[in-house]
């Protein structure tokens, strides 16, 4: 029956819209905005949008390594900026949403535990977990951390 068939037609293309809408919904520019703690759990970085860029400063350190004294960026590149907490510290910068691929690029991590910066790109995995990758030249060789959602 030819209508029968128009029906059935009719149904698979607005499950396939409403499948692709959600999909777009799920993955928003300002999806990374927020408090996400390290693998380790050590710490936790605020993610905020300053201009046309994402952005991440350390919000907290685990207070067993801080020692009731704030940790400083002792092996940052920069020999001024040695003595300054870590706490405030930028860490990520410079992320811009690339709404093709569904991932923030053209990043920059800083790592304060090797005092070096990388490239970085963001994916959101899912509301609660994203994927960083961080690589000095070859997104390829990227190494990747896994950071959960802070509550």
């Amino acid at each position: 029956n030819f209508t029968a068939m128009k029906k059935y037609i009719f149904y698979i293309l607005v499950l396939l819209f409403l499948t692709t809408y959600a999909y777009c919904q799920s993955v928003r520019p300002d999806g990374i905005v927020g408090l996400w703690k390290s693998p380790d759990g050590r710490l936790a970085v605020k993610i905020d949008k300053i201009g046309k860029f994402y952005q991440g400063r350390i919000a907290w350190i685990d207070l067993d390594l801080s020692q009731d004294k704030p940790l400083l960026d002792e092996k940052n590149p920069e020999p001024h900026l040695r003595n300054m907490p870590l706490k405030g510290n930028k860490m990520l910068s410079e992320l811009s949403y690339n709404s093709h691929e569904n991932t923030w690029d053209g990043g920059i991590f800083y790592d304060a535990d090797e005092g070096k910066l990388y490239n970085c790109s963001i994916e959101l995995v899912d509301n609660q977990r994203l994927r960083i990758k961080k690589f000095l030249q070859n997104p390829s060789k990227a190494d990747k951390e896994l950071w959960m959602k802070a509550r």
